[in-house]
Formats: structure tokens, C-alpha cells, sequence
């Protein structure tokens, strides 16, 4: 489907060692997963405190606007729980929200999506996930992304079809395949308190050893995993940008070498940094803000200190006067 600033808190890694098939040119991969957005509304009773649903758009905008500061990307994949809670009154458009928020921060850039267990896409969302589930040639890779059905919203299994889909490829030939689903394949997670791995994982896993998967990506695991190597197939869980830091990745594929770089929105381990100049529901140009979002936007993203100021004009002419800068050649109408 197709749709900066450096800090100490970036992180790489690297997988190498495979032949270079595709040429000197590097390929780099934008990676959100997992921004759980909740619209305005009753909240779902079991979600986690520390997870920032309301800012499941803006999360995802940012995460677009800092990458194309720190280096640029090819193309953006959205690693499925685009929402919340995916049975919610108005979960189509909510998730339609998510999608805009980064088509219009990426326009000009390929779009990847895999729906989660908490996108209900195969009951609730259709439309806007409509085309998901295939092959996209992009950048000398073949892309292919697989929307995994789900029982009770946790248990996960590949389709029979989608596992003889990726075999037919294999065998046709092309470019590296580059598999895309929200459930992590490799490391293994053992975890009692959540089923994280697909139920026929150990048959996914001979499944792309024997197609010669390159490179599995994943989200779902808040965690992140870091770049592994199981029989050959290269194997990459991105963190979820929900909760603070608010990490995403970029991967950057040369070949078949593969690189990982995290990075986070929080400015915790950034140089102090003051915003100087921030409005608030007082001032004639103050439309949706409030003093009280400023705050809760500074404190969320890790700012050093806030400012809230207003232009001074405001205090002594009215609207009116102050946006036909008639304050400028009329002093009489000061106050």
C-alpha cells in the first residue's frame, strides 16, 4: 500500500555478512509501531497509564517531521495498533486519522501498513486498510506484508495462504523479500503475561529460512528487539512510539546488509532546551491551544522550561485593530 536533530539517545546496530545483490545504494525504511491512538472519548478501562493514546496522531506526525530532520527515509511502514481500541465507536476514522497524519508528513514517500490486534481490521476497519496485504516492489526490495488474523484479540497464526503466497514468490525469483507483520517473529518473548508469538511461529521460521527472507520486521513488543540472525533471515521488532521515550527506527538496507538505528522523541538526553514563545488560549491568534496543553506538551516531551507569552499589542487594541495592523498606523486606537 502506498501511501534534524542528532541526540546521544541514537542508537545503531548492524547485520552483516550476506552478499551485496542490489548495488552500492542504500535504502532507508522509516519504522512506527504501535501508537495505540484513542480519540477524544471514554477510555479503554485496561490500558496502561504510561500509554499516551491521545497523542497517537501527533506521535505519529512527529516521528515523520524528526526523521526528515535527521537524515530523511525512502519510504514509512506503520507497524500495526494504529489504535487503541479498535471496536470503539468510530475506529474507521480514527485510524483513518493515524494514516493521514503520515501521508500528509510523507507525501512523497511509499507507505507500508500492517494492521494489529488492537485495529480489529478485519471486522472494523476495511476501508481504510484496504490493500494491505501484498507485495510492493520498492527501492530494488520486494516488500510483502502479512495482516495476521487473530482469536480473542491475542492469539495469533499465520494463514495457510499467505505461508504458500511467500513460497511462490521465493520460487519466481526477484529482488530480496522483506517480510512485514505486527507479531514478532525472532527472539523468541516468553511471556506469561502476554502471547506475543504467532501459534505456528516455529513453521514461519522454516518458512522464511527456506524462501530466503532477508530481512522480518515487527512491532507489537513495546520493548523493541534488536537486530538477530536466525538461519539466515535477519529479524527486527521496532519499540513502540506510544510510551516515553517514544522511540521509533530507521532501518537502512545496502544490499542485503542491514542497519538499525533507534532514536526517541523525548529530549531527555538532548542539550536543555527552553521553548521561549508559547501562546496560549489568551492570546488573538491562540485557536485549539490552551495554557494547559503547552504545559502538558513540555512536560511530555522532555522540554528544559516553557515561556507562556503573549504579543504585547494584544493589551492595549482589539482583535480587530490588532489583524488590520491598524496598532501600527493608527497609535490612537491604543488603550
Amino acid at each position: 500500500m502506498f501511501f534534524g536533530r542528532r541526540h546521544k539517545a541514537t542508537r545503531r546496530a548492524r547485520v552483516t555478512g550476506v552478499p551485496d545483490v542490489t548495488g552500492s545504494a542504500s535504502f532507508r525504511l522509516l519504522l512506527i509501531a504501535d501508537t495505540h491512538y484513542a480519540p477524544p472519548g471514554p477510555p479503554r478501562p485496561d490500558t496502561p497509564p504510561q500509554r499516551l493514546t491521545r497523542l497517537g496522531c501527533e506521535l505519529a506526525r512527529r516521528t515523520v517531521e524528526d526523521a526528515r530532520r535527521r537524515g530523511g527515509f525512502d519510504a514509512v511502514a506503520l507497524l500495526g495498533d494504529m489504535l487503541n481500541d479498535g471496536a470503539a465507536p468510530g475506529a474507521a476514522g480514527a485510524a483513518a486519522q493515524v494514516i493521514a497524519a503520515v501521508r500528509d508528513a510523507a507525501r512523497d514517500k511509499p507507505l507500508l501498513i500492517v494492521p494489529g490486534n488492537h485495529d480489529y481490521a478485519d471486522e472494523h476497519l476495511p476501508d481504510c486498510l484496504t490493500g494491505h496485504d501484498g507485495v510492493n516492489e520498492i527501492g530494488g526490495y520486494r516488500f510483502v506484508t502479512f495482516a495476521d488474523p487473530y482469536a480473542e484479540t491475542m492469539y495469533c497464526t499465520r494463514r495457510e495462504e499467505d505461508r504458500r503466497r511467500l513460497a511462490d514468490l521465493a520460487r519466481g525469483g526477484g529482488s530480496p523479500l522483506v517480510v512485514l507483520q505486527h507479531n514478532p517473529i525472532s527472539p523468541y518473548i516468553d511471556s506469561s503475561s502476554y502471547p506475543f508469538m504467532l501459534t505456528n511461529r516455529a513453521e514461519v521460521l522454516a518458512d522464511y529460512a527456506e524462501a530466503g527472507v532477508m530481512l522480518s520486521i515487527s512491532g507489537h513488543y513495546h520493548a523493541g528487539q534488536p537486530l538477530t540472525r536466525e538461519n539466515g533471515v535477519t529479524y527486527f521488532t521496532a519499540p513502540a512510539v506510544c510510551e516515553s521515550p517514544m522511540r521509533y527506527a530507521v532501518l537502512t538496507l545496502s544490499g542485503r546488509d542491514v542497519q538499525a538505528e533507534l532514536r526517541q522523541l523525548h529530549l531527555s538526553d538532548a542539550p536543555p532546551l527552553w521553548d521561549t514563545h508559547a501562546h496560549t488560549e489568551f492570546a488573538y491568534c491562540g485557536r485549539g491551544i490552551s495554557a494547559a496543553q503547552q504545559i502538558d506538551r513540555a512536560q511530555t516531551f522532555g522540554l528544559s522550561g516553557l515561556c507562556l507569552v503573549e504579543h504585547a499589542p494584544q493589551l492595549y487594541c482589539c482583535a480587530d485593530d490588532f489583524w488590520a495592523a491598524r496598532h501600527i498606523r493608527e497609535p490612537g486606537c491604543w488603550r
